[in-house]
């Protein structure tokens, strides 16, 4: 599943604004690993996928 530029921008403002990840997660309704992949394919990192 993949997620809209805009969406995952929301999430790193908020981030931004000094919200937690559990908080976001939260707002945005998506568990909190999920918010990781999201703000770790955002930031350019790589995304380790677990088997």
């Amino acid at each position: 599943m993949s997620y809209s530029e805009h969406f995952r921008r929301k999430i790193l403002a908020k981030l931004e604004e000094g919200y937690s990840i559990r908080a976001v997660a939260a707002q945005f309704e998506i568990n909190r690993p999920l918010a990781k992949v999201v703000i770790a394919s955002s930031s350019g990192l790589p995304v380790q996928r677990l088997s």
